[in-house]
């Protein structure tokens, strides 16, 4: 993404970087903003298809 905005990053840089946010999401440490704490949201739990809108 930073390349995007004219910055060059080497490509191993990119990553590791990209590792450590995947074990990040891994161990649970990167949560959904849209919800209140760390759990789904009631809705969210709720329905067993998609809704259309």
């Amino acid at each position: 993404m930073a390349q995007q905005f004219g910055f060059e990053i080497p490509q191993n840089y990119q990553d590791g970087v990209n590792t450590f946010v995947y074990i990040l999401v891994l161990l649970g440490v990167v949560t959904d903003p849209t919800t209140a704490g760390i759990t789904d949201s009631d809705r969210a739990l709720e329905y067993h298809e998609p809704s259309e809108d």
